[in-house]
């Protein structure tokens, strides 16, 4: 990619945000697995992202997830969940009620070191 078409021109990569290099990223392989029917996994990819874009991102995850799988790996579940989504204390994970598409699961109580 050479650039981003912005107002009629286009501006090189360098003159855009960190944030929005990752969320075009993210875009481009959420489209990507889509198309091939394949599974997704996004490891923090949108840390650099406001709240109003957070907001957004969540809802396109939520409105993909029945065509293929998701997988988010992040320290910050706030930021893809709502908080009725999230484990809640003394559990180790959480199936969201809306038809069981959603899945937190905290890897913290349920992985073991030997």
């Amino acid at each position: 990619m050479r650039g981003i078409l912005v107002a009629g021109a286009v501006r090189p990569l360098e003159h855009i945000s960190v944030g929005t290099r990752e969320q075009l990223s993210t875009l481009y392989r959420l489209s990507l697995a889509e198309y091939l029917r394949s599974t997704i996994v996004l490891d923090d990819q949108l840390v650099q992202s406001d709240d109003d874009r957070m907001e957004w991102f969540r809802a396109l995850l939520v409105e993909k997830a029945p065509s293929f799988q998701i997988l988010v790996f992040t320290c910050r579940p706030t930021d893809y969940l709502g908080s009725v989504a999230l484990v809640q204390d003394g559990n180790a994970a959480h199936v969201d009620c809306d038809g069981g598409l959603i899945r937190c699961i905290d890897l913290r109580r349920v992985l073991c070191r030997r």
